[in-house]
């Protein structure tokens, strides 16, 4: 009796201890939490915003040179008299003198000085203080022309002369004794530029005289020095 019933507690009782041991909860596991480093963030470099270029002005300036007067080369051409008469500078006979004279005026001009590389704006031409003597006017017009360079020689006068250029006139007929002043920045342009010449020299002259009135009718530029001032870039 007593052995059935120790059989019959033994299972029993093992099945109360494993029913125990169901019954307690298990220890919790702490996760492993691993944590990732986050990255710096990097600095931010603006882009740069690309300006329009500034407009910068050129600024030209404007130089002023001033011809070297050859006065050696300068004066008077005086034929058709008792003897020829060359010089006398600056030209102080243009037109008839003493019935006899007829002479024309010439002014020579160095422009070696100027750079080749001048961009010519101006060239004014001052021949001097203008006096009359008689009555010049009455007679024929003051004209002025560029002619090729050359030592003044008798060879030279009018319109025959070697340093003669057709069509050069420099202004329009003059009839009284008004030219202070003449521009003539093509003439010197042309020949400084396109001929690539040194000298500018200038002819003026009286298109007609009386020569039998006994008196003077010249025109005279004297006590004046003669300039000519050229601009340029």
């Amino acid at each position: 009796m007593n052995r059935k019933r120790n059989f019959i507690l033994l299972p029993l009782l093992t099945l109360i201890i494993l029913a125990c041991s169901l019954s307690q909860p298990k220890a919790q596991v702490a996760p492993v939490i691993t944590l990732t480093p986050i990255p710096e963030a990097m600095p931010i470099t603006p882009i740069p915003t690309a300006l329009p270029p500034t407009a910068t002005a050129t600024i030209v300036v404007e130089k002023e040179f001033s011809a070297l007067f050859d006065a050696a080369n300068s004066g008077n051409l005086c034929p058709k008299g008792p003897i020829d008469v060359v010089g006398g500078s600056p030209p102080s006979v243009i037109g008839e003198k003493n019935d006899s004279y007829d002479c024309e005026g010439y002014w020579t001009f160095d422009i070696q000085g100027l750079p080749r590389s001048a961009v010519i704006s101006s060239a004014i031409f001052s021949p001097g203080t203008c006096t009359t003597s008689g009555t010049p006017f009455s007679y024929g017009d003051l004209g002025f022309e560029l002619v090729e360079y050359n030592i003044l020689a008798i060879g030279d006068y009018g319109n025959g002369g070697i340093g003669y250029f057709q069509n050069d006139e420099i202004a329009l007929m003059f009839k009284n004794c008004s030219p202070s002043s003449m521009n003539i920045t093509a003439h010197v342009t042309d020949r400084f530029i396109i001929e690539e010449r040194k000298i500018i020299q200038i002819r003026a002259y009286i298109t007609s005289g009386n020569f039998s009135n006994g008196v003077n009718d010249y025109v005279s530029f004297s006590g004046t020095t003669p300039t000519l001032i050229i601009k340029y870039k």
